[in-house]
């Protein structure tokens, strides 16, 4: 989960310095992502750590 939560955060942060809005990751809590994260694993067991990572971070800036 620390991975996970490094690499969206990153994204966040690159993409708030880019387009000049806060980061979204500031209001979600960690047990929602670890929740969407468990749930998204469940459904997809054949996609990588990465892709579930990605998911995660365009269905919450969405």
């Amino acid at each position: 989960m620390s991975w996970v939560l490094g690499y969206v955060s990153g994204l966040d942060m690159a993409s708030s310095s880019r387009s000049g809005k806060s980061s979204r990751f500031k209001t979600v809590d960690r047990e929602a992502l670890e929740l969407w994260l468990t749930n998204y694993c469940t459904s997809n067991p054949l996609n990588s750590i990465y892709d579930a990572s990605l998911a995660l971070y365009l269905a919450v800036t969405e």
